[in-house]
């Protein structure tokens, strides 16, 4: 319905959608479905921020971009990191995302476990991807907590 009403006000062309099916659409289906949650770590983090630092760079002559990147981002960083790392993770454990854009093929790593279970009941293998699996999430773990352990002792 919405490929037709999108087709019909001519916003698109419904034979170019389906080029969004790969890899693509998962990617910007997985960023849409994540940006809220990341988007509330940093207006907690940019709330909290000191305004003195954002004023005395204004009068200082800062332009909007300058503060952006040198006084907000350098302090809401490690909120952006651990929103990352949330969203790594839960983009690891979802199914219905891939399935649901791929047109059901196995396209990610915890769909093929589910396709191997169900399909073939071959647990054997969809054990070994769930190791795989876990392997990347704990690389990703053990990377941010080594980042946030440097980040204590050089303060």
């Amino acid at each position: 319905m919405l490929n037709n009403t999108l087709d019909t006000l001519g916003l698109v062309d419904v034979t170019s959608l389906s080029g969004l099916l790969d890899w693509r659409g998962i990617i910007v289906t997985f960023v849409w479905k994540e940006t809220p949650f990341v988007a509330l770590l940093v207006s907690g983090a940019m709330a909290a921020l000191d305004r003195a630092s954002i004023e005395a760079a204004r009068n200082l002559g800062a332009g909007g971009m300058r503060i952006l990147v040198e006084i907000l981002l350098p302090q809401v960083t490690g909120v952006m990191t651990v929103g990352l790392v949330l969203a790594f993770v839960t983009m690891l454990s979802v199914l219905s995302v891939p399935i649901m854009i791929s047109g059901g093929s196995p396209t990610m790593i915890t769909v093929d476990m589910a396709f191997r279970v169900n399909a073939y009941s071959d647990y054997g293998v969809a054990n070994a991807l769930g190791f795989v699996s876990y392997l990347i999430a704990g690389l990703g773990a053990w990377v941010y907590i080594r980042r946030n352990v440097r980040d204590e002792t050089e303060q």
